[in-house]
């Protein structure tokens, strides 16, 4: 009787936010049905947002925010849970719910760029699964960043650079590529994915220093190339003979050259997925699951530069898939070796 009466009085403490989370659902509902989407759609984001808002006032008031969704995430703070996971991809799926007259202010023309298009092209989707699809993989991204990234301040300088400037470099990136191979009918660019591209590149950086601080200390900085080279290896075996078995070679040269620190790795690995029970190794596979999911972003050459490039979200970027994900790597690879050598 008491839990009901706290409830009844948490609800009527909090009936204005649950008001607004109403109202917000709403809005996006008749935001969904204007630019013609179908009625399942509009539901599921209807009651998505309304049940988020709901959710996150009630935690919020019960004072149980770390020991329910900010234990579920791990080492992600309040701030950072509420900057990556909520605003971000609120950003997005705003700018996809704006009426087709004003998305398509935003849309990239390569032939006549402007600084407008330049930047919101980067948030704007072609259709709902173009925006699921890189929701999905940023979430993934983010989440694992944050439970590894051993400097979270080196990570929030990054996302500043990936979120407002990294944008005003994918134009040119693209229009470098396209003047290489003379194409001159490729189609206006949108889409998040070469911003994922690169939090995808600081991953395998992340990853890295993570490994050197938990795994193997002397892990040499080349060991990032090790996991560059093993993504094309994957890929490889997907599109070219060729270039899978030149890969191969390189790899198993990363390998030998990085053999200690691989080493150290499996054993640290294997300690993490392996636990004792009855004097017995047991699979734990809580963290087996988890160390798929960090397996996912190390594979993803596969869905970057897949083998069709015309999708139902338009035609691939690939130069900018690619090299968004060497920028995400490099660019925090050259600043720890300047500061390397500073030191």
């Amino acid at each position: 009787m008491d839990r009901k009466n706290s409830l009844f009085s948490l609800f009527e403490k909090n009936f204005d936010n649950f008001t607004i989370g109403f109202i917000s659902g709403l809005v996006l509902y008749f935001l969904t049905i204007s630019k013609q989407g179908t009625f399942n759609t509009a539901l599921i984001i209807f009651f998505s947002g309304l049940l988020l808002i709901s959710i996150y006032t009630l935690l919020n008031r019960l004072n149980t925010f770390e020991k329910s969704i900010y234990k579920f995430l791990g080492k992600i703070t309040e701030v950072e849970f509420l900057f990556y996971l909520i605003m971000i991809p609120s950003f997005l799926i705003l700018i996809y719910l704006l009426p087709h007259w004003v998305s398509n202010v935003f849309r990239l023309n390569l032939n006549e760029p402007n600084l407008i298009a330049l930047f919101f092209s980067n948030y704007t989707h072609q259709n709902f699964g173009h925006l699921v699809s890189n929701l999905i993989a940023y979430f993934l991204l983010i989440t694992l960043i944050l439970n590894i990234e051993p400097n979270k301040k080196e990570f929030y300088g990054f996302s500043l650079f990936a979120l407002l400037i990294f944008p005003f470099l994918i134009f040119p990136i693209t229009k470098f590529f396209l003047d290489m191979f003379n194409i001159t009918n490729f189609p206006t660019t949108i889409g998040f994915s070469g911003i994922a591209a690169l939090f995808n590149g600081y991953f395998v950086y992340s990853l890295y220093k993570y490994l050197k601080s938990n795994a193997f200390k002397d892990l040499k900085l080349r060991f990032i190339f090790f996991l560059l080279i093993f993504n094309v290896t994957i890929w490889a075996f997907y599109n070219n003979l060729y270039l899978a078995i030149a890969s191969c070679i390189v790899l198993l040269l990363l390998f030998f050259d990085n053999l200690s620190g691989i080493k150290n790795v499996f054993i640290f690995i294997r300690h993490k997925i392996y636990k004792q029970k009855n004097g017995k190794d047991r699979l734990d596979w809580k963290n087996f699951i988890l160390m798929i999911f960090f397996l996912i972003p190390l594979v993803s050459l596969i869905a970057l530069i897949p083998k069709e490039l015309i999708t139902p979200a338009g035609v691939v970027n690939t130069p900018v898939h690619f090299f968004s994900l060497l920028i995400g790597v490099f660019l925090p690879y050259l600043y720890e070796v300047l500061k390397f050598k500073s030191t």
